[in-house]
């Protein structure tokens, strides 16, 4: 039976759900490095997290959320009001495989958590090229993305991800740009300067996001809330198990296919 995953973390408020989790969200925030009247875009808010951070630490700072998830677009938007984070942030349910609704050269900064390596084939590519149009000049694209290993293969890849999507409804990971150097050189082709490639297993695990505000502290509650009822949830424990399961006998344990990769680049090219 087909599920899909992204709508059972909409559920629980799943948030931090990527490689290294908070302490890769801390990095990415940190190169953002976000400032007073700058426009900043996520891309794939899930249930709005991060954004509810950025938003109560940087209030001069105007942030864009798009996801193509109802299930996350709700869950974003009642994480944002209940925290009292929504009044510098527009989100903006999309639909899968439409071109991003906001003018060219509308962004200072784009930022993506686990969102473009489950894109298949060249709609990551395509995203890329839209990504493009909506940064300004010499605008920042930050992103944390789990690859595939070079001692994996396209076709290994391949067969993993038919089985993922059979399971999860999604991918799990892009493998006609399998590896760490597909990615820089089709960034690179794209009029993309690679400014920072950090593997983000040299970050250590943190288990609250700092500096800690009320705001912080209402989202985290939120997430703690969503943990519990996924666990007393007799049709939610069912299906995680269920995901479990699969996941086993798809990737053996034993065998490390993937690695988490946050990526800085700039836009230095105007025409491609």
């Amino acid at each position: 039976m087909s599920h899909n995953i992204l709508n059972y973390f909409g559920q629980i408020n799943g948030a931090f759900i990527h490689a290294r989790g908070r302490a890769a969200t801390l990095k990415i925030i940190e190169l953002l490095d976000c400032k007073p009247g700058q426009t900043v875009l996520e891309l794939g808010f899930g249930t709005g997290a991060t954004l509810t951070y950025l938003s109560s630490v940087y209030k001069n700072t105007s942030f864009t959320g798009y996801d193509a998830s109802p299930v996350m677009f709700e869950a974003a938007a009642k994480r944002l009001k209940f925290c009292s984070a929504d009044k510098n942030v527009k989100l903006k349910l999309i639909q899968p495989g439409q071109n991003f609704p906001d003018d060219s050269n509308s962004f200072d900064k784009i930022f993506a958590e686990s969102v473009l390596a489950i894109q298949e084939d060249e709609r990551l590519k395509n995203i890329l090229i839209d990504i493009k149009r909506l940064l300004k000049h010499n605008g920042e694209l930050i992103f944390n993305e789990t690859i595939w290993l070079d001692t994996v293969t396209r076709e290994e890849a391949e067969k993993i991800n038919l089985d993922c999507k059979k399971a999860f409804g999604i991918i799990q990971a892009n493998a006609k740009y399998t590896h760490l150097s597909n990615w820089t050189n089709l960034l690179k082709d794209l009029g993309f300067e690679v400014e920072v490639v950090f593997h983000a297993s040299n970050l250590k695990h943190q288990r609250f996001v700092k500096p800690v505000n009320w705001q912080v502290i209402l989202s985290e509650l939120l997430t703690i809330q969503g943990k519990v009822k996924a666990v007393f949830s007799p049709k939610l424990t069912k299906e995680w198990k269920s995901y479990t399961l699969e996941m086993s006998q798809i990737i053996p344990p034993g065998r490390q296919y993937m690695e988490g990769v946050i990526i800085k680049v700039r836009n230095v090219k105007i025409d491609v």
